[in-house]
């Protein structure tokens, strides 16, 4: 597990979400994630803001997090249980005014975990799934290890109809 400047405390108003939006780019940078799952990030991150703002405004969060370079999970602390709650509800209960923003939350993250005051929510950053790793890891094995690899149709080879 990885940790980076782990840690951030804010305050839940406007001046807030600038903080927790440079917190996620320094991340993404530091560990370069690409533009694709930045962007599911930061939409989470700016989804959960707007609820802290509407269900816990003018209250203290700390964000950090961890991650094993295959996921990376964001640790919310001192989230109320209203706000909890609301982000574990099943999409028929929603309630119409934030039902698209707990939605994209729901849906862009791997998992969201709730207990007591702590809210962590978990992204896969995996860039390439296993399945491709494990082929393209046995191809390489097999060129070292003199192997021939041929190739069904090279780039100069002319079709014939």
């Amino acid at each position: 597990m990885t940790n980076l400047n782990n840690i951030v405390s804010i305050n839940v108003d406007e001046t807030g979400q600038r903080i927790i939006e440079q917190f996620v780019e320094d991340i993404c940078d530091k560990l370069m994630i690409n533009e694709t799952y930045f962007g599911n990030l930061i939409s989470v991150v700016n989804g959960l803001f707007s609820l802290f703002i509407e269900y816990q405004p003018n209250t203290m969060l700390s964000i950090s997090y961890y991650t094993d370079y295959q996921n990376i999970t964001f640790v919310f602390k001192g989230v109320s249980r209203e706000t909890s709650e609301l982000l574990k509800m099943p999409a028929d209960n929603l309630i119409k005014e934030n039902s698209a923003t707990i939605l994209t939350v729901q849906n862009l993250t791997e998992d969201i975990l709730v207990d007591e005051n702590k809210l962590s929510i978990i992204f896969n950053i995996e860039a390439v799934n296993s399945d491709v790793y494990d082929r393209r890891k046995g191809l390489l094995i097999d060129y070292f290890q003199g192997s021939k690899i041929q190739n069904t149709i090279n780039s100069h080879d002319h079709l014939s109809f």
